[in-house]
């Protein structure tokens, strides 16, 4: 009988490499995605943040320009304002404090698509954040 010896391959330092390499690069990778959709909800914050301002304003300034219309006329101009964006969750108030005052304050709950960004703002309740815009006018009388 011949005796067999068994060497052991070494394993080539490049092999450790290219798994090293995939894990950081996954690493990487997910870190990277993390925060482009976190700048993506971000922007659609700030643009339903804008959205509900504008739309604020102009139903103040039809509530000035027209001062018979009621609060449910008004509450529909800035809902028509609004784009992009669920009518179903926004919520329009009309007040006149004084007669001489209109004020519009037009809410909106957001909700993030990344739900780990969602979890990091409104502390994973899943409620969502609550968007204001708000303006007010003095109301214009024709004498």
């Amino acid at each position: 009988m011949v005796p067999t010896t068994y060497e052991r391959k070494a394993r080539s330092p490049a092999g450790r490499q290219e798994g090293q390499s995939l894990v950081e690069f996954t690493i990487g990778l997910l870190v990277m995605l993390l925060l482009i959709f976190g700048i993506i909800d971000l922007s659609r914050a700030v643009f339903a943040r804008n959205a509900l301002a504008s739309a604020a304003r102009e139903a103040a300034r039809y509530a000035v320009v027209h001062p018979t219309a009621d609060a449910a006329e008004i509450a529909g101009v800035a809902k028509t304002l609004i784009a992009g964006l669920d009518p179903k969750a926004i919520y329009v108030g009309v007040s006149y404090p004084d007669t001489a005052t209109v004020r519009v304050e037009v809410t909106y709950t957001f909700h993030a698509v990344t739900p780990l960004i969602g979890q990091l703002v409104d502390g994973g309740s899943g409620a969502g954040i609550t968007l204001r815009g708000r303006s007010q006018m003095m109301v214009e009388r024709r004498d």
